[in-house]
């Protein structure tokens, strides 16, 4: 069975944010859950070096909607 359609996509960019992601993605889910919305989050890691992958990786296993895209190599915002 697939996941329900999410009532919102956010794309959140990381670079070596290993402690901030999982408290920004953890309140992010709280908060439009308590309002009632389905989120689904894109969380971009822009070449870490930091552990912020591994991070996302374990937030995927609670949080479904928390899809996770690597970029080897960190180009910048471009």
């Amino acid at each position: 069975m697939s996941e329900p359609q999410a009532d919102l996509s956010f794309v959140i960019p990381a670079y070596n944010e290993a402690g901030a992601v999982g408290p920004t993605v953890e309140r992010l889910f709280a908060a439009f859950a308590a309002a009632g919305y389905r989120l689904e989050i894109v969380a971009v890691d822009n070449g870490s070096t930091d552990g912020t992958g591994e991070v996302l990786r374990q937030l995927q296993q609670r949080h479904p909607a928390l899809r996770v895209h690597r970029v080897e190599l960190n180009e910048g915002y471009g």
